[in-house]
């Protein structure tokens, strides 16, 4: 019970926070064009809609950052007591990794959904086709039936394994690292955590938007990957990065002090700890 308590609380103080950087990085993502800085496109944002603007679609990513929150901390708990000791003395980063890179799967399952939603209710070109989150709802599954809010699936499957896999990792790693006799605060270890894992899962996070954003779905993976290098680059794989950097950065950062700390203040130990 802790740990599901502590858990929504971690994904509910995460999503509310970074939802602004989180609006930037998808529109910089599904933007086949040149992308402006992070401090433009605000601006830009901010007179297309004001303060308000940020936090369209907030509802499906709020409600996918704490559903998915939920479902990967309690899994990466359960998985990893599983394998305690599997790896031998030492063994932490490796079954960190093991057990966020499969925790992962269930919260991908659970959040795809949401994405869906978040990233049509964010996209400047759907601003007149959904006025409201019911219409896109509604918009969605008449044009698509239930298959339209599973589009980016495998995408967001390998997003979130590979991100969750080396944020936990990292954590394990980091944590674990003395500086005068202190090591770092919760704090710290996820945000470094966070943005290090950013890196590696990106190319996916942008497929899965692009994947979610058109209507009727925009492939499989590998060939929207190969449709955003041929007409962008390599580096069109890597859009919105900077603000997903700084989004998960923070988030993750947020979502592990948030996590442990409430579960101490009910009480109980953390994996973490």
């Amino acid at each position: 019970m802790e740990t599901a308590f502590a858990s929504f609380a971690a994904g509910a103080v995460e999503a509310v926070v970074v939802q602004p950087l989180d609006f930037i990085k998808v529109r910089h993502q599904i933007n086949e064009a040149r992308n402006e800085g992070v401090g433009r496109s605000a601006a830009a944002i901010l007179r297309e809609g004001g303060p308000a603007r940020f936090y369209r679609g907030a509802a499906p990513e709020i409600s996918s950052v704490i559903a998915g929150r939920a479902v990967c901390f309690m899994c990466y708990e359960t998985v990893k007591e599983a394998v305690e000791g599997t790896f031998g003395k030492g063994g932490a980063v490796l079954q960190g990794s093991v057990a966020g890179a499969l925790s992962a799967v269930p919260e991908a399952v659970v959040v795809t959904p949401f994405q869906v939603v978040k990233v049509r209710m964010q996209s400047k070109e759907h601003l007149q086709r959904y006025p409201s989150l019911r219409s896109c709802v509604a918009d969605t599954y008449r044009r698509e039936s239930l298959g339209g809010f599973t589009h980016g699936l495998r995408a967001t499957v390998y997003r979130n394994s590979v991100w969750t896999a080396i944020y936990f990792a990292t954590i394990a790693y980091v944590s674990r690292i003395e500086v005068a006799g202190c090591r770092p605060p919760d704090f710290v270890s996820g945000f470094v955590a966070g943005a290090w894992a950013v890196l590696f899962n990106a190319p996916f996070d942008v497929v899965k938007s692009r994947q979610q954003n058109a209507l009727g779905g925009a492939g499989g993976v590998l060939s929207c990957a190969r449709a955003v290098v041929d007409t962008e680059g390599f580096s069109g794989l890597y859009k919105g990065v900077v603000p997903k950097l700084w989004r998960m950065g923070l988030g993750g950062a947020i979502s592990l002090a948030t996590f442990t700390s409430t579960k101490r203040l009910l009480g109980s130990g953390s994996t973490f700890d």
